[in-house]
């Protein structure tokens, strides 16, 4: 209901969640919305995904190297590449670098698979570098650099070999299939209006999730880095089983973003635990309203807290407890 919703106020909608029959009977409710998936189980619906597609070179003039590296680190980050180790950070930067370059100069689609393929080793790499139209690129002599000095070759060994360990499962499968053309443009999948549902359902091969999770990020943060950008809600159901860090950077996000709108739903009532500062909750399961009426010394049961109707949500604001309303336009 929260996202129909969002999309009847004019929002874009994002909803990742292990659900799948949530998001199916979100889909039906959808009426005319424009709706995508990005979903590995049924890759002939899903929409396809790049670092950055040939069309946003021809079409986004003002696209910045800065915010292609950024993102893409960010992703390596998420993936658990120590970007933050300075020689770890340097390698990456120039790497990616070299990429963006050359798939500018050819106007040709920067994939998550290339820079899968140039990690395979230190030959891939090589023969990458001495490409015609790469050797003008500045990055590339100081790579080359760094695979003719001894210490730099191992150093470089080391690195290729995290980068490749995390993206392994695009070398094939399902998630190698949402990494070929035709791509879809950021732009448009994230459109005003527009709904986007993504299920997170790899039980038996877990990273393959959090690959997903990280792709669909370096997305989001694509999208909310132009200015301006569409308003965007982002729903993140049960984020522990796929996210690391449970969604904080979605929170901190959120909070300074207007035109961001974030909701964590998080089934892990036991894990419950009473924090400072403000707090928000909508219908929540018996548990978790047992320990809300402890913790926040309500005049409430737990009746109260399980039945609140879909638009009611009781909130903590500093030591005082509140009810509010939600409305829309």
């Amino acid at each position: 209901k929260q996202a129909l919703a969002d999309l009847e106020a004019g929002w874009a909608v994002v909803v990742v969640s292990p659900q799948r029959s949530v998001l199916d009977g979100i889909a039906r409710e959808a009426g005319g919305t424009s709706i995508h998936w990005l979903d590995p189980q049924y890759t002939h619906r899903s929409a396809h995904l790049a670092l950055v597609s040939a069309e946003e070179w021809k079409t986004q003039n003002d696209l910045s190297e800065q915010s292609i590296l950024k993102a893409t680190e960010t992703f390596l980050a998420d993936l658990g590449v120590d970007i933050a180790l300075p020689p770890v950070g340097a390698f990456c930067r120039s790497l990616i670098r070299a990429l963006a370059s050359s798939a500018r100069h050819r106007g040709q689609d920067l994939t998550f698979t290339d820079l899968y393929d140039v990690s395979r080793s230190t030959r891939a790499l090589r023969a990458f570098l001495m490409e015609g139209h790469s050797l003008s690129n500045p990055d590339a002599p100081e790579l080359l650099g760094q695979l003719d000095d001894e210490e730099g070759y191992v150093q470089a060994v080391t690195i290729l070999s995290a980068i490749r360990t995390v993206l392994a499962p695009l070398e094939a499968g399902p998630l190698h299939a949402l990494c070929q053309p035709p791509f879809a443009h950021v732009a448009q999948l994230l459109g005003e209006g527009g709904l986007l549902l993504v299920p997170m359902t790899e039980t038996d091969f877990p990273a393959h999730d959090r690959l997903l999770s990280a792709m669909l990020d370096l997305t989001l943060n694509r999208v909310l880095a132009n200015r301006p950008h569409p308003a965007v809600s982002l729903h993140l159901h049960d984020p522990y089983l796929y996210r690391g860090d449970h969604g904080q950077r979605w929170i901190e996000a959120a909070r300074r973003d207007t035109r961001f709108s974030l909701l964590l739903d998080i089934q892990q009532a036991d894990r419950y635990k009473s924090s400072e500062g403000s707090q928000i909750v909508f219908r929540c399961p018996d548990t978790l309203a047992s320990r809300l009426i402890d913790d926040w010394h309500l005049p409430a049961s737990v009746a109260d807290l399980i039945e609140m109707p879909a638009d009611t949500a009781v909130a903590r604001l500093l030591d005082m407890v509140v009810t509010l309303k939600v409305r829309y336009p």
